[in-house]
């Protein structure tokens, strides 16, 4: 089954240290990279939180917040406690010589206004703190890999419309081409015919150069590569591989030039009509599998 790049995962953790707050987004991009937004007091599990992710996401831009609203017990003094209380009663008083809501003057609040966290000793809590990010960070990429599962199905299901798309215009190209080296052949030499002092010798080299004229305009081969890629395709959308992106991506590449070569080398007015419906269709795959990890 394949994925989304594009997901988003979240989730509400309440522990004795407080209330986590974990988000999971990504976006496409060729190669992984994550973008951790965290306090500098928990950058010291940032590099475990990336390997366990890595385990999980191949490519995408993927950005994590990592917040938590901790509970004044469990990591202030009674020092730092009481200068909260000072700042609430405060920023209360100003509230109200300002005529202004104190609905707004909460812990968190008081907790962002604090500049100086560098103060604060989480050493004693550290593995605490890691059992519960890892908790809420599992269940927030729960929630992410559902959605980049439920992403990747939709977009099977688009990738089987468009493949059937050309699979019949490449049909109509087919029929288009049985007979039509026949008919060139023909058309030319009929041609010929209005030249009445052409020689023997010159007839030979001007049927040379129809047999190459119409060699050079068959594309029989490119019909049938096309057709191999169409079947390559569709056997990534049931591989079990975790990231098929870059196969993908590669495999709608040689789709688009073959569309391509058969619009260049075909004198059929038609054809060409329906290569360039073929080239567009591709170019539609092509745009959806730069979403695929």
């Amino acid at each position: 089954m394949i994925k989304s790049m594009t997901a988003y995962g979240r989730s509400l953790y309440l522990s004795s240290l407080g209330k986590w707050l974990i988000e999971i987004h990504s976006v496409n991009k060729k190669s992984l990279d994550f973008n951790m937004i965290m306090s500098k007091s928990f950058l010291r599990f940032d590099l475990e939180v990336r390997k366990y992710l890595s385990s999980f996401c191949k490519r995408g831009q993927v950005t994590v917040k990592i917040f938590l609203h901790p509970n004044p017990s469990s990591f202030f003094s009674e020092g730092q406690i009481e200068y909260f209380r000072s700042m609430k009663q405060g920023m209360e008083k100003a509230c109200l010589d300002l005529g202004c809501s104190l609905e707004g003057v909460t812990f968190p609040f008081l907790y962002e206004q604090m500049q100086s966290l560098s103060d604060l000793d989480f050493s004693k809590q550290e593995d605490e703190i890691k059992k519960d990010l890892f908790l809420g960070l599992t269940m927030a990429l729960e929630e992410y890999m559902k959605m980049k599962e439920a992403e990747g199905a939709s977009l099977s299901v688009a990738f089987e419309k468009h493949l059937d798309t050309v699979e019949s215009l490449l049909e109509q190209v087919k029929s288009r081409i049985e007979g039509s080296g026949e008919r060139r052949r023909k058309k030319i030499l009929d041609k010929l015919k209005e030249f009445k002092e052409i020689t023997a010798e010159d007839q030979e080299r001007v049927l040379r150069e129809v047999f190459l004229y119409v060699e050079k305009s068959d594309i029989t081969e490119e019909t049938t590569r096309l057709h191999s890629h169409i079947e390559q395709f569709r056997d990534l959308l049931l591989a079990k591989e975790v990231s098929i992106g870059r196969t993908m991506d590669f495999l709608v590449q040689e789709m688009g030039r073959e569309s391509n070569t058969i619009s260049a080398k075909s004198d059929d007015i038609e054809i060409s009509r329906i290569a360039l419906k073929l080239k567009a269709e591709v170019e539609k795959i092509r745009e959806q599998v730069q979403n695929v990890e």
